[in-house]
């Protein structure tokens, strides 16, 4: 739809998959945004701001190398 070379349109899918895939663990792993009392489109908002302006550290890049398990209760 959006291309017609086949390895851009697996990139897009790629991509569309890892930003639904980081939508659906910010949903499901914080339970803020009824506390905050935000609705999904404002939630996902402050989301993309915050991929927008917030710089990792080399810090921050080796922290997230590190192995972890993440469970849903």
């Amino acid at each position: 739809m959006f291309s017609e070379d086949y390895n851009a349109m697996k990139n897009h899918y790629l991509l569309i998959q890892i930003g639904h895939a980081i939508s659906q663990l910010m949903e499901q792993g914080l339970k803020l945004m009824t506390q905050a009392k935000m609705s999904l489109n404002q939630f996902h908002e402050e989301i993309l701001n915050d991929f927008k302006n917030i710089r990792l550290t080399d810090a921050d890049m080796a922290y997230a190398g590190q192995p972890c398990q993440i469970r849903f209760y």
